[in-house]
């Protein structure tokens, strides 16, 4: 069991995330006609599920030890956003929410996070596919009424250790 969760986490340790968001009422006509421009964003999340500070916190088990997709697992994070796939590049913001295993088939996390209060996702995230789409279901601020999707990719970096 606790090495299945180790190569879960270390799988979604680093997450690299493509958002792709209309915004409501912004500078320029849409193509559409309705809002503005798309606005694309690109960061990468860093979470840290052991140590000090850990920014991904499991609090909930699964109730079933010996479940292989963790059915049942509750985290909150707070996860931070960069620029880059280096840890030390420029802070962009925060991802806050939390993920539920909810798959009993294969490794499915229901994401519902915060991008520093600007756009909401909501939506699954089957973390061992290559690429994972989601929704943006709403925002705030200049991204009042946002809608779109979210792809997401793990980023394995050149000093990633299995």
């Amino acid at each position: 069991m606790a090495k299945r969760l180790a190569l879960m986490l270390m799988i979604f340790l680093v997450l690299g995330a493509s958002c792709k968001g209309h915004t409501h009422g912004g500078p320029g006509p849409s193509p559409s006609g309705h809002g503005s421009e798309p606005t694309h964003l690109h960061f990468y999340f860093y979470e840290k599920v052991s140590g000090p500070s850990p920014s991904a916190v499991t609090m909930v088990n699964p109730p079933d030890n010996t479940s292989n997709t963790l059915f049942g697992m509750v985290v909150v994070l707070d996860d931070l956003l960069t620029v880059g796939p280096n840890p030390r590049s420029k802070p962009v913001g925060r991802a806050q929410g939390m993920y539920v295993s909810s798959d009993q088939t294969r490794i499915g996390l229901l994401m519902a996070t915060n991008n520093g209060s600007m756009i909401t996702v909501l939506g699954s995230n089957h973390i061992v596919d290559d690429v994972r789409e989601m929704p943006i279901v709403g925002g705030t601020g200049a991204f009042r009424f946002a809608r779109g999707y979210v792809q997401a990719h793990t980023y394995v970096g050149p000093n990633h250790k299995n």
